[in-house]
């Protein structure tokens, strides 16, 4: 990741452009059937819609009882609240869960890239022409994300707008903030450690730089980005051990083989993003 502007994510150069949204989340176990092959239905539908390249992140927070009682207790009436009486209500609450609760979030990065850089134009000789401009593009560095232009920005704006009022057709989704971009960085190596503080003041730093033909220029401070994931990691046999301050982290990766052509739903089988993860027992 070379840098963000507002739920704008850049990778290794300018094609490497992605949107991130924060969905909202449905009581699926608890839903009859109907209601399951509505999601489906709704999943399926979007899919097709974005006609571009999409992530889904699933990700789990750690439950804060100092948040939920802060957020409560600021929603009370002091006219109509009796707040000592409260506080034993939340501190009942408290109880009923222990350290390691946690609670999903689903999130949605899609890819701003144009169909034709995707495809590579098409076939044969024009296809080829593409290749050549984009490794001349790479070799001049007019393709580093860090060199963007104010009007590259504002055209990667615009195919956002466009992708959001997509999303939005079949799914309940808000832009993701600078802070929760900064949560999932900070929060890869410290899986299963610990939940990284979020501060929701967070604005990663960028300069506007005039350049020769007056066309401005964005200059990130890559270190704001950088610092966030700073932590040594070691490749073992089939797990990565991340050290850090907090404690030691241990991630083992899986590759899913082919799925099945047919698979009945709702089932574990087709069920992947929700069945399979919540049946390990450990967030």
């Amino acid at each position: 990741m070379s840098f963000c502007n507002g739920n704008l994510v850049f990778g290794r150069d300018l094609s490497d452009a992605w949107a991130v949204y924060r969905l909202d989340t449905e009581p699926y176990a608890g839903m009859p059937t109907n209601a399951k092959r509505d999601v489906l239905g709704r999943l399926a539908g979007l899919a097709y819609a974005l006609e571009a390249d999409f992530q889904i992140l699933r990700v789990t927070r750690q439950w804060s009882y100092p948040d939920y009682a802060r957020g409560v207790l600021s929603q009370a009436d002091g006219r109509t609240a009796d707040e000592p009486l409260l506080r034993d209500h939340l501190d009942a609450h408290r109880v009923l869960v222990d350290d390691s609760a946690s609670r999903p979030e689903t999130y949605l990065a899609v890819s701003l890239e144009q169909p034709s850089e995707t495809t590579g134009a098409g076939e044969g000789l024009a296809g080829a022409l593409a290749d050549l401009a984009r490794s001349a593009r790479a070799i001049l560095g007019l393709s580093d994300a860090r060199s963007l232009t104010v009007r590259g920005l504002e055209k990667l704006q615009e195919r956002e707008r466009v992708v959001l009022g997509r999303i939005s057709d079949y799914l309940v989704a808000d832009r993701a903030a600078s802070h929760e971009l900064r949560w999932l960085m900070a929060r890869a190596p410290l899986r299963s450690v610990t939940d990284p503080p979020v501060g929701e003041r967070y604005e990663p730093q960028a300069l506007v730089v005039e350049s020769e033909k007056g066309d401005p220029r964005i200059r990130p401070l890559e270190h704001d980005v950088l610092r966030l994931c700073d932590q040594p990691i070691e490749c073992m046999a089939r797990t990565l051990r991340v050290s850090c301050e907090e404690g030691e982290s241990h991630q083992a990766f899986l590759v899913a083989g082919a799925l099945a052509e047919e698979t009945p739903f709702p089932g574990r089988g087709a069920e992947l993003m929700f069945a399979p993860l919540e049946a390990v027992g450990f967030p």
